[in-house]
C-alpha cells in the first residue's frame, strides 16, 4: 500500500497547472500540510520512499519465497489465492511468476531513474535525466499488473493510481496543446558572464504575475526538451524577457546558435530560430506582495523550479 499510495502522489507533484490553480485560489496550503510551494522537494522525498519501500518489499518477498519452498502441501492450503500444487522453489517464485518478473522490471526502472536523476547529471546532461525519467510510465503500468497471479492479494494498484493518472494525462494534453504556440524573439542581448537576455513578443491575453515562470522549447536545439525560466520583465511591459545562463548542454547549444561569435551586446537572431512557450506557471515567489517585510537573497540564475 505504501508503494501504491506514493506512486499516486508522485504524479500530482509534477502537475504544474494543478499547482498553479491551487495557488490561485488563495488557500493557505501550508496550514493544511500540503507542500504546494515545495512540490519538487516533496517529489524527491516520495521517490526516496518508493525506492526504500521497494527494497523492503523485495526482502520480504524472498523471506516468503524461502518459507513457501519449505512448506508442506497442507500448509500451502492456507494461502488465500492461487494455491500451488507443490512447494515452488525460490528461483521459480522470483523469476518465473508475474509478480517476480514485473518486480525485477520495476526495480531496474527505479535504479535507472535514480542514477540519472542525480544533481550533477541534471546540470550537465539534462537530456539523459529527461528521457530516463519517462521510464516512470513503464513503472506505473507494470505496477498495475504486479499482483496478477499473486498468492496474497488481488491486483489493486490501478485503483490507487487511476485518478492521478487522469489528472496527469489532462495536464500533459493541456501542455501539449499550448506548447504548439510560437513566439517571436524581439531582441537578444548577450551580457557578460555567459548570460543571454531574450526579449520575446507578448502574445495577446498573455497575463502573468511577478515571480512566475514559463517553459521554452527551441526546435533548433532540441525537438522535445522544455526548460523553465523565470520572468525578468514586468507584467505591464509590452514584451516578455528571460535571462538564460549557459549551464548545461541545452543552454550551451542555444548560446552557440544565437551568438556563435560570442559578441557582447545586442545580437542578430537567425530567422531559423523559433521559440515555443508554455505557461505561465506559479511559484512561491508570487507571495512576496503579501508581506510587509521581505528578506531577499541573490541566488543567481538557475533556481527556477
Amino acid at each position: 500500500a505504501v508503494i501504491k499510495l506514493n506512486a499516486a502522489l508522485i504524479l500530482l507533484t509534477v502537475c504544474r497547472n494543478l499547482l498553479t490553480w491551487m495557488r490561485s485560489i488563495g488557500r493557505n496550503w501550508d496550514r493544511l500540510r500540503i507542500p504546494v510551494d515545495l512540490n519538487l522537494t516533496f517529489h524527491k522525498i516520495i521517490a526516496g520512499v518508493i525506492f526504500a519501500s521497494a527494497i523492503g518489499h523485495i526482502v520480504s518477498h524472498f523471506v516468503n519465497f524461502h518459507a513457501l519452498s519449505r512448506a508442506t502441501v497442507a500448509e500451502l492450503q492456507v494461502l488465500p489465492r492461487n494455491v500451488p500444487d507443490s512447494p515452488p522453489s525460490i528461483a521459480y517464485s522470483a523469476f518465473a511468476t508475474i509478480p517476480g518478473i514485473t518486480g525485477w522490471i520495476m526495480l531496474i526502472v527505479l535504479i535507472t531513474m535514480f542514477s540519472f536523476a542525480h544533481k550533477r547529471v541534471r546540470k550537465t546532461h539534462f537530456e539523459r535525466f529527461f528521457y530516463t525519467h519517462w521510464l516512470f510510465s513503464i513503472f506505473i503500468v507494470v505496477l498495475c499488473f504486479h499482483a496478477v497471479g499473486g498468492k496474497l492479494e488481488a491486483p489493486s494498484a490501478v485503483y490507487w493510481v487511476a485518478g492521478p493518472i487522469l489528472i496527469y494525462v489532462a495536464e500533459k494534453l493541456t501542455r501539449f496543446r499550448r506548447g504548439k504556440r510560437k513566439i517571436q524573439i524581439v531582441a537578444a542581448i548577450q551580457h557578460p558572464g555567459k548570460v543571454m537576455e531574450l526579449r520575446l513578443e507578448k502574445p495577446n491575453g498573455f497575463d502573468y504575475h511577478p515571480g512566475q515562470y514559463l517553459f521554452l522549447r527551441c526546435k533548433a536545439v532540441s525537438r522535445s526538451e522544455w526548460h523553465p525560466f523565470s520572468f525578468t520583465s514586468a507584467p505591464e511591459e509590452d514584451f516578455v524577457s528571460v535571462h538564460i545562463n549557459e549551464l548545461g548542454n541545452w543552454t550551451h547549444t542555444l548560446h552557440k546558435r544565437l551568438n556563435h561569435e560570442n559578441k557582447i551586446g545586442r545580437i542578430t537572431v537567425p530567422p531559423t530560430i523559433k521559440i515555443r512557450y508554455d505557461g505561465p506557471f506559479g511559484s512561491s515567489a508570487e507571495e512576496v506582495f503579501k508581506y510587509d517585510v521581505l528578506f531577499l537573497i541573490g541566488a543567481s540564475i538557475g533556481i527556477t523550479p
